[in-house]
């Protein structure tokens, strides 16, 4: 998989935007072009009509826009309008044909997450690109990264799921100066997989693959934390309803107590 085109989802209620300068960088790298999109409705209107407020949000993208294209990118810009802009940048990224989906993260508690409908759980569990959701704050190393995989014994050699991640990632994370690692978790040291397997898989070197027993939430932000890692990839399952709610999985869990960015990917 090729990283060419990102769709950058704009914050509409915030001057600042995380996701637009991380895109910026990533894309310098990646030589990919950006689609800086905003769903907007009558909670961003400032008295006038629809075609006003639309046209007013389009003159700002432009000028979030242009300093990028200074620099030599590719940018174009998108405003629609709509109730369930949700579902609306969804729509957009397919649209688009989006290899990554960036947007800004902001912390949640733990009821707001279960109970109400975010944009961040939106896009992780209905977006058929992989999504990188981008924190705020600069106390952080963009060029490390820790990739969380699937290292149950039986699934080491002929996990799929795994050789997507670890593709996709490769290639998200292409350049020489970053340091990855790789962590595998079990719960139970009968189900641990095997170093070396494991380190055929990756192909980081041995003083970057981590092992651990435990939970696996606690055992991500624990060794993302002691790290010092910009980004964290994991793998994540698609659900809706009632199972997500009540079953979300790990990067869902994680999300409000990590500082770095996050990518999902399916």
């Amino acid at each position: 998989m090729e990283f060419e085109r990102f769709l950058v989802v704009f914050d509409p209620t915030s001057d600042e935007q995380p996701a637009l300068d991380r895109a910026r960088i990533l894309a310098g790298q990646l030589d990919a072009s950006i689609h800086l999109y905003a769903c907007i409705n009558e909670e961003q209107s400032t008295g006038g009509d629809r075609a006003a407020t639309l046209a007013a949000f389009e003159v700002r993208l432009e000028a979030a826009a242009q300093p990028l294209r200074d620099d030599g990118l590719n940018v174009t810009t998108q405003v629609t309008w709509s109730n369930d802009w949700y579902k609306c940048s969804v729509k957009a990224a397919e649209d688009s044909a989006a290899d990554l989906v960036l947007k800004s993260s902001f912390s949640h508690s733990r009821s707001q997450r279960v109970f109400k409908r975010t944009s961040d759980w939106t896009l992780i569990r209905e977006c058929a690109a992989p999504v990188m959701l981008v924190k705020d704050g600069d106390e952080r190393d963009l060029d490390k990264v820790l990739v969380a995989v699937d290292g149950r014994r039986e699934q080491v050699s002929s996990n799929e799921a795994n050789a997507r991640l670890l593709d996709i990632s490769s290639r998200l994370i292409e350049r020489d100066n970053v340091e990855v690692h790789v962590l595998s978790t079990s719960d139970k040291l009968s189900n641990m997989p095997d170093r070396a397997a494991l380190s055929r898989l990756t192909g980081v070197p041995g003083e970057r693959l981590h092992i651990r027993v435990g939970d696996a939430d606690d055992l991500i932000i624990e060794l993302a934390e002691s790290l010092h890692v910009g980004t964290l990839i994991i793998g994540n399952s698609k659900r809706s309803g009632v199972t997500a709610a009540l079953n979300n999985n790990t990067i869902e869990r994680v999300l409000d107590r990590l500082d770095c960015d996050l990518v999902a990917i399916h």
